[in-house]
């Protein structure tokens, strides 16, 4: 990660591209989904996952092959 000041002089980190964060997060978020969610904390995992997928998977042809 790169690290440059601002005009006030303080030190912000410069932000990764959207792609970049999209594939950190559905990497994350694969490894505690679960297929069939029984609680509402499960839900919105399972929800946050399908949903990211579909962004990828439209925006950026993530996976297309598959």
């Amino acid at each position: 990660m790169e690290v440059h000041g601002n005009e006030k002089g303080r030190i912000m980190a410069k932000k990764n591209p959207l792609r970049t964060r999209l594939l950190k997060e559905y990497a994350r978020l694969s490894k505690i989904a679960v297929r069939e969610p029984r609680n509402g904390k499960e839900m919105f995992t399972r929800m946050r996952w399908e949903k990211i997928r579909k962004i990828l998977w439209r925006r950026y042809d993530y996976m297309s092959s598959m």
